[in-house]
């Protein structure tokens, strides 16, 4: 039983090591995202039976307001001392998201017309957009003066 407990401690010391990490921070809470995102697709379109249009535009919405709150609180810790002012940021993340929605559509559209599975249609566009976000949370949007 001891020497569990040490291994469970040593395991604890490692996730908080590994959650001081932006990227590690970030993933994990992407992954949190699309669950929101995905989850709400598949039932929007798969079991309600909405348009395309609409089952993409609210899972994407809801995914990326879940996003939004998280990347800003737990993963960039975007403060008083951020670069730019909350509703700046608000901005930036809308005009982005405006972007990610429109190449999010298309790039369904196209994977589900050559029969790709809702599954990988949305999948594929998440992988491209959680690349790039990242990079213009960090440098950009969440960026604080330091």
């Amino acid at each position: 039983m001891l020497g569990q407990s040490k291994k469970s401690g040593k395991f604890a010391i490692s996730v908080k090591r590994l959650l001081k990490l932006k990227i590690i921070r970030y993933l994990f809470s992407g992954g949190i995202s699309y669950l929101v995102d995905l989850l709400s697709f598949l039932f929007l379109h798969d079991i309600v039976k909405s348009p395309l249009p609409i089952s993409v535009g609210i899972s994407f919405i809801l995914g990326l307001s879940f996003s939004f709150l998280v990347n800003k609180t737990f993963v960039f810790a975007a403060n008083d001392n951020a670069r730019f002012k909350t509703s700046y940021q608000i901005i930036l993340f809308i005009t982005l998201v405006m972007f990610n929605l429109v190449f999010t559509y298309m790039l369904v559209k196209l994977l589900l017309e050559t029969g790709a599975p809702s599954f990988v249609a949305k999948t594929v566009p998440t992988i491209c957009i959680t690349l790039w976000n990242f990079l213009l949370y960090k440098n950009i949007i969440f960026k604080n003066n330091n």
